[in-house]
């Protein structure tokens, strides 16, 4: 079920944000 456009772009985006920010406070530690 994957919709190509910027629904996807967008949903990439908010992943790849989450993603540093996990990395962010891990390395706060």
């Amino acid at each position: 079920m994957r919709t190509p456009g910027p629904a996807s772009a967008a949903w990439v985006v908010s992943v790849g944000l989450l993603a540093l920010c996990v990395l962010w406070a891990l390395l706060q530690t």
